[in-house]
Protein backbone atom coordinates (compact mmCIF):
# COMPACT_ATOMS: atom_id res chain seq x y z
CA UNK A 1 0.00 0.00 0.00
CA UNK A 2 2.80 2.39 0.81
CA UNK A 3 4.14 2.04 -2.73
CA UNK A 4 0.87 3.39 -4.17
CA UNK A 5 0.23 6.08 -1.58
CA UNK A 6 1.90 8.87 -3.55
CA UNK A 7 0.16 7.89 -6.80
CA UNK A 8 -3.25 7.85 -5.12
CA UNK A 9 -2.80 11.33 -3.68
CA UNK A 10 -1.41 12.68 -6.94
CA UNK A 11 -4.26 11.30 -9.07
CA UNK A 12 -7.11 12.14 -6.68
CA UNK A 13 -7.07 15.89 -7.21
CA UNK A 14 -10.04 17.90 -6.00
CA UNK A 15 -12.66 18.40 -8.72
CA UNK A 16 -15.49 20.77 -7.73
CA UNK A 17 -17.72 19.57 -10.59
CA UNK A 18 -17.90 15.98 -9.33
CA UNK A 19 -21.48 15.23 -8.21
CA UNK A 20 -21.91 14.28 -4.57
CA UNK A 21 -23.57 10.96 -3.69
CA UNK A 22 -26.63 11.38 -1.45
CA UNK A 23 -26.12 9.90 2.05
CA UNK A 24 -29.16 7.64 1.66
CA UNK A 25 -27.67 6.00 -1.42
CA UNK A 26 -24.34 5.45 0.34
CA UNK A 27 -26.16 3.79 3.25
CA UNK A 28 -28.10 1.47 0.91
CA UNK A 29 -24.91 0.56 -0.96
CA UNK A 30 -23.12 -0.23 2.31
CA UNK A 31 -26.04 -2.36 3.51
CA UNK A 32 -26.10 -4.25 0.20
CA UNK A 33 -22.36 -4.94 0.42
CA UNK A 34 -22.67 -6.16 4.00
CA UNK A 35 -25.61 -8.40 3.06
CA UNK A 36 -23.66 -9.87 0.14
CA UNK A 37 -20.68 -10.67 2.36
Amino acid sequence: MVLWEQDIYRQSAFHPDVPKIPPGRIKRMAEALCFAA
